[in-house]
């Protein structure tokens, strides 16, 4: 709907140099660009850029340099999720950031053989606009399930930055 009011301010020269995608994007965007000029995250092989562009580290704005992140998609109206198996106590680190837009995160726990159940609740945050960073203490053995939740949106995919680091507690 919305594209049916902007294109009837756009010359007829400049409509025929536009082609809107949906999901299915990536044969177009090969006849274009090789897929070593594509980000991963985009479809290609080459490496995904970081929230803020190639030259951006988040954590410069605290002082310390972040070496790697991670990318995924998380899908339009889905979630992506990590399972972290944990053996003893432990604490479980993470920090995210998207490209754009909000998402959901929280953390279900599964112990070997039970039924999930939800460890740290799901809530949305405005992850495009800060890092996220966040740990819980994982008493139980079993699977913690780091879980980014994009069900609410049924047309925007989010594009996520992420990592995490499984601590070893003190276990006296």
């Amino acid at each position: 709907m919305m594209w049916t009011v902007i294109k009837q301010s756009i010359s007829a020269d400049s409509l025929a140099k536009i082609t809107i995608l949906g999901d299915d994007f990536l044969p177009t965007l090969l006849q274009y660009a090789d897929p070593d000029q594509i980000p991963t995250n985009l479809g290609g092989t080459a490496p995904a850029m970081p929230p803020g562009g190639p030259y951006y580290n988040p954590g410069e704005a605290q002082g310390k340099r972040i070496e790697k992140w991670d990318t995924a998609t998380v899908p339009r109206s889905g979630t992506f999720e990590i399972p972290v198996q944990i053996k003893e106590r432990a604490f479980i680190v993470w920090e995210f950031q998207t490209e754009d837009l909000d998402v959901g995160f929280g953390v279900f726990y599964q112990p070997e053989g039970g039924e999930k159940e939800e460890n740290l609740p799901s809530k949305r945050y405005d992850a495009d606009k800060e890092i996220i960073r966040d740990l819980i203490e994982a008493k139980r053995p079993g699977t913690y399930i780091l879980t980014w939740d994009n069900t609410y949106s049924w047309t925007k995919r989010k594009f996520l930055n992420y990592r995490y680091k499984v601590l070893e507690a003190n276990n006296k």
